[in-house]
């Protein structure tokens, strides 16, 4: 609802033009655009919720990034390594 309340009432459909889905701790799909399509495919299929969102991006599985965002103070291994990979990714 607090979704829809921003790009119907807050903001306008104008912004739909700027809206980009961020999927956090998302390694294994930063790694394959291929699985990362076919994850979205899914959940399209299993969720209205997320259904709606795709919608909102234009049905164009592009406008989801994939990032894999571990604390520096989490513990996780090699946290740097996978921060670098993840800010190269945005970039490209």
């Amino acid at each position: 609802a607090r979704l829809i309340y921003v790009t119907e009432y807050l903001w306008g459909s104008n912004c739909l033009l700027n809206l980009y889905v961020i999927v956090t701790f998302a390694s294994k799909y930063l790694a394959s655009r291929k699985e990362a399509n076919e994850w979205i495919e899914r959940q399209v299929e299993l969720n209205w919720r997320f259904k709606h969102i795709y919608e909102l991006v234009g049905r164009n599985p592009y406008r989801f990034l994939f990032v894999d965002n571990p604390s520096t103070d989490s513990g996780e291994p090699n946290i740097e390594e996978r921060q670098a990979t993840s800010r190269k990714a945005l970039m490209t």
